[in-house]
């Protein structure tokens, strides 16, 4: 029997997406390689320096004309506060922009779902049960109750359980790895050398944040709390999560 992989959904119903120790082992070895890839970044964003030239349409914000996406939109606008409605809004037009510069395809609907749902239980946290494991069970529940084939809810559920998992691979995983590098780029700055200014100015006026880097870290911090086993507690413990978000490199937090 296969165990399943770190994140996965199948992973996060045996224990709610909390960690073994072993598996908090290898997440802290890939967090580490991620720090310094992170810093290699906001070096290059400071200096200036970096590929400057990933870029998106405004329009892949906007809501696609189907059934799935529309039930999505719903249930995000019943569960989330406007202020991480917009991060995730964000997140789709950074995220479109990686897909591009990386050559990475994904389908489009399932981009602009997964990215809009990947932070849907953050703020109301349970004792012992992952916020992104959650996510991909609302995902899921919500995509089979739109009418979605049970391989699309499970695609759906698995990326948003999996997005807050260290270390993704575009090869293996490459709608998990783009909702977590679009949504990356807005709550850390990370990646931010390889946007294009004009296009970033254009999603931040569209866009604004509004103190949401305040808000993600409270957010984060009533998470690690939560469930102190989980990959955000971690996150928290190896990369100071809370604090490189509270400095990420926007204008009005």
């Amino acid at each position: 029997m296969n165990t399943p992989q770190i994140g996965s959904l199948a992973w996060g119903d045996i224990a709610d997406g909390r960690l073994s120790r072993h598996e908090r082992r290898e997440l802290r070895r890939r967090t580490l390689t991620g720090i310094a890839q992170f810093t290699a970044s906001r070096l290059r964003t400071l200096t200036g320096r970096g590929r400057r030239s990933a870029r998106a349409p405004l329009a892949v914000v906007d809501v696609p004309d189907t059934a799935l996406a529309r039930a999505i939109e719903a249930e995000v606008r019943a569960r989330q506060s406007p202020s991480m409605t917009a991060h995730a809004l964000r997140s789709v037009a950074f995220a479109h922009a990686v897909a591009a510069l990386d050559e990475v395809v994904v389908d489009p609907e399932l981009l602009w779902c997964a990215c809009l749902m990947h932070d849907i239980a953050l703020e109301s946290p349970m004792p012992g049960q992952c916020f992104a494991v959650r996510g991909g069970r609302i995902a899921r529940d919500t995509a089979l109750a739109a009418g979605a084939s049970a391989t699309t809810a499970h695609t759906l559920g698995d990326a948003i359980s999996r997005h807050a998992t260290p270390g993704l691979s575009t090869k293996s995983h490459p709608l998990a790895a783009v909702v977590q590098a679009g949504a990356l780029v807005d709550v850390l700055g990370n990646r931010l050398d390889d946007m294009d200014k004009a296009f970033v100015t254009e999603l931040l006026d569209a866009y604004p944040r509004q103190g949401f880097s305040g808000l993600l870290a409270r957010a984060w911090t009533a998470e690690a709390k939560a469930t102190p086993d989980g990959r955000a507690a971690l996150l928290q413990r190896v990369g100071c999560f809370t604090i490189a978000a509270r400095l990420a490199p926007f204008p009005n937090g």
